[in-house]
């Protein structure tokens, strides 16, 4: 897995996210409830639907799309495919521990 700050997609590898795809469609209403959760470690980590949701259109929230999209394959010899978590995940946890970590100190 990889956690990388400046990536607004979650990546991941294309059967999952075809999957994803199926589930909640390509459009759909902004409205409709929608979660995606990540088990790392076998902790779960739940995704704002504002962070893996995007307004299909500028200034209308009448319908919107996934933020997730598939990572490229793998070259030849290298690791098996991955998930790039970046902003969408990050900005919610490591903001999180940092928030945690001044209330400590």
């Amino acid at each position: 897995m990889n956690l990388v700050k400046g990536n607004s997609i979650i990546r991941g590898p294309e059967d999952v996210v075809r999957e994803i795809t199926r589930r909640i469609g390509t459009s759909f209403p902004c409205a409709e409830p929608h979660n995606l959760t990540f088990s790392i470690g076998g902790k779960p980590f739940p995704v704002d639907p504002r962070d893996f949701l995007l307004q299909e259109r500028s200034n209308s929230v009448a319908r919107c799309i996934s933020n997730v999209a598939a990572t490229d394959p793998p070259a030849v010899g290298s690791y098996l495919f991955s998930w790039s978590l970046g902003t969408p995940f990050l900005k919610r946890y490591v903001l999180h521990q940092i928030a945690v970590a001044a209330q400590i100190s």
